[in-house]
């Protein structure tokens, strides 16, 4: 009975020192600049929007994040940007539904679901369909049939 108790006991103190033994934790993140890439040219409402949404980001983080547009080939050049970049999670970037529709229909230089992860959705947006005043229809069943 008495060995048990010295066990017990050794292993209590045990725990208790490695409980109290400073871990070596990661560096709080970001630990540098953040690089946003928006696949679309400067000006447009996605540029916009990331810049409203790194300008808080970098108040929070205390690092700068900047923002990169790499537009063209229907997003593919900047989401290939963030697919290759470093997997360190200082970049990260901005898709829209390009992002699932790309794949259906071209030879990708990444895989979508292997080399990329969502994080977040950032924003809803609507869209609309509108024509001329004077066009012949005036809902999508209406262009369906004039088409």
């Amino acid at each position: 009975m008495k060995l048990i108790r010295t066990c017990t006991t050794a292993l209590l103190v045990a725990a208790g020192l490695f409980h109290t033994i400073p871990s070596a934790a990661q560096p709080v993140f970001p630990t540098k600049p953040v690089h946003w890439i928006v696949p679309f040219p400067p000006g447009g409402a996605a540029e916009i929007a990331s810049r409203v949404i790194a300008n808080r980001l970098r108040v929070v983080w205390g690092q700068p994040v900047l923002i990169d547009s790499k537009p063209g080939a229907g997003t593919i050049i900047g989401t290939e940007a963030i697919a290759k970049s470093a997997p360190d999670g200082h970049t990260f970037g901005l898709v829209i539904t390009a992002h699932v529709v790309n794949p259906s229909l071209r030879k990708l230089p990444y895989d979508t679901l292997k080399d990329l992860t969502g994080v977040s959705q950032l924003v809803n947006l609507h869209l609309a369909f509108i024509a001329h005043a004077s066009a012949p229809y005036n809902n999508i069943a209406d262009l369906v049939a004039y088409s």
